[in-house]
């Protein structure tokens, strides 16, 4: 049986590039996961918001669907809410679908509109918990509005089914919205093997990504990586903090770090916050902001890294750590909820549970200067990564459709 699925993602085109706006691992799940579903014989169709109304095919199998909405949007993601009952009824004007698949709170309230008037099923994938993002928050970042943890609690108590990336994920919905562990499925994502992978297996090092790290090529040290949004967070300050205690351990001997992401307008001050920070703790020399970058750009740049640092302050899983791990770099990263699953300690990387630049200097130094442990750990990353496939990923979830299809 070919099973016709919507999969909507009404906030964040599925397409757009990750470390852009809106856009991160949850649009690599949802291009990855629907690419692979149709290899599986299934028909998918993607919804999202648009400046005009289209669709197309973008993979076989894989159609992608924009709707136009009625009015303008505000700045804040809180705007769409008003359009989310126009994204639905223009979804009811396309075939009929045999299940619905929503990512994030708002793509979850739209579907559920749909699937209540049709009576078909409806998964969810919140892909960021609204209410762990409040227990976390990181200084000059703004609350989640009520009405956010609100529709996620009601969501999670009447979809079919959730999907979350780690047990942690499963622990914190249960807790916060009080549903039992039986109505969520635990489905680890993948990484395309295809496009990170490490860097002896690389036949052409010369990619023409060499520009992105060129400032720091003077560098015989190499270079740290943080891949993600500029915006707090992400604790991109961490990180430039630990590079100035890294440079009192390990003087001429201490590696750059470049910070590739994009800024939103919204966190305008907290990006000339850290080049103002780089200058205060005298390391702008180490320090390079290489903004948006592209998927193969990154999979380069995580290759040719020393170490990936992921300074979050809440992360649900933290795709990058995997792609990481395919790519034979280590992760040093924050002992927080969703990475407390995505770095397996001694095996992908390190995980270290206080925000002191001083204890996170020491640990990546002893790291560095260990070329035997790094090396261990570059080998073990890359058999880890090599047990999370997409196919594997898509055909779990596809075993969870057919109990409800």
């Amino acid at each position: 049986m070919t099973l016709r699925i919507a999969m909507v993602s009404m906030h964040s085109h599925p397409l757009a590039q990750p470390g852009t706006s809106n856009a991160g691992g949850m649009n690599v799940y949802i291009t990855e996961v629907a690419k692979r579903l149709a290899e599986l014989e299934c028909m998918v169709d993607l919804f999202t918001l648009s400046n005009e109304d289209y669709s197309q095919d973008i993979f076989r199998g894989v159609r992608l669907i924009g709707i136009k909405p009625s009015g303008r949007i505000g700045p804040q993601m809180v705007d769409m809410l008003n359009h989310v009952p126009g994204f639905a009824q223009k979804i009811l004007e396309h075939e009929p679908y045999d299940i619905f698949h929503s990512h994030y709170w708002l793509s979850g309230m739209a579907s559920d509109i749909v699937s209540s008037q049709l009576d078909t099923p409806h998964i969810l994938n919140m892909h960021t918990i609204g209410a762990v993002k409040n227990t976390l928050l990181a200084e000059g970042d703004d609350p989640e509005p009520p009405i956010r943890l609100e529709s996620e609690k009601r969501l999670a108590r009447k979809v079919s089914k959730v999907i979350t990336s780690t047990l942690t994920e499963a622990s914190a919905v249960s807790r916060y919205y009080g549903i039992r562990f039986e109505n969520i499925a635990v489905v680890s994502p993948g990484v395309d093997t295809t496009v990170f992978y490490p860097k002896g297996n690389c036949t052409q090092e010369n990619e023409g990504g060499n520009h992105l790290w060129a400032p720091v090529a003077t560098n015989p040290a190499g270079f740290l990586a943080v891949l993600s949004r500029i915006q707090p967070l992400k604790g991109q300050d961490l990180a430039i903090r630990t590079l100035a205690s890294l440079r009192k351990i390990m003087f001429d001997k201490c590696p750059s770090l470049i910070i590739a992401g994009d800024q939103s307008e919204k966190y305008n001050n907290y990006a000339a916050s850290l080049r103002r920070m780089a200058l205060d703790l005298q390391v702008e020399d180490l320090v390079h902001f290489t903004g948006v970058i592209s998927r193969k750009q990154v999979a380069m740049v995580m290759r040719n890294a020393q170490l990936l640092l992921v300074p979050s302050h809440s992360e649900t899983f933290g795709l990058v750590t995997l792609e990481a791990a395919a790519s034979g770099t280590p992760v040093v990263a924050s002992l927080t909820d969703g990475l407390i699953d995505a770095i397996v300690p001694n095996i992908t990387g390190i995980l270290i549970a206080e925000r002191n630049p001083d204890i996170w200097a020491k640990n990546i130094a002893n790291l560095l200067m260990n070329k035997n442990r790094h090396k261990s750990l570059s080998r073990s990353s890359v058999r880890h990564a090599q047990d999370h496939d997409w196919t594997k990923t898509a055909a779990q979830i596809l075993s969870l459709y057919h109990q409800f299809v």
